[in-house]
């Protein structure tokens, strides 16, 4: 639904530019936030699908119990990277908000609000990934 409403609203402004010369202020930057929004959760869907990329040259051809313990590895320092990023965006976003004054673009968005997108979809992104986890531990319990 996003791609579809950023589609909208380039061919609003598109029209609004060239054709009657008053371009927007705030389609730009309406569009790279859906765009961020989209990023974040559609890597949360893919991951939950097991869609991202994953070389199965090698894979393909080890027992499903070296593959689960591959997978249980993977996953658990997938999580540690994506508690690290959490931490860090935090962080990130907690200066954003104390310093309070700086805006992005001519929205005038403060900074924390797009910054805590990057926390969020680490949270997100970690459930998913403990999810994941605990599905492969149950898996190899059961071999």
């Amino acid at each position: 639904m996003t791609i579809f409403t950023m589609a909208v609203f380039t061919t609003f402004e598109v029209v609004m530019r060239y054709f009657f010369n008053k371009p927007t202020v705030w389609v730009t930057e309406t569009t790279g936030y859906l765009l961020i929004m989209t990023t974040v959760f559609a890597s949360v869907y893919t991951l939950y699908w097991r869609g991202h990329i994953n070389i199965v040259l090698v894979f393909k051809h080890l027992s499903s119990r070296t593959q689960i313990i591959l997978g249980i590895a993977t996953g658990a320092l997938a999580v540690m990277f994506v508690a690290a990023l959490v931490w860090q965006g935090w962080i990130m976003t907690a200066e954003a908000y104390q310093q309070g004054g700086k805006h992005i673009g001519d929205m005038f968005v403060p900074q924390w609000v797009t910054f805590q997108l990057i926390p969020l979809g680490g949270v997100l992104l970690g459930l998913e990934l403990l999810r994941q986890l605990y599905e492969n531990l149950t898996l190899l319990g059961g071999k």
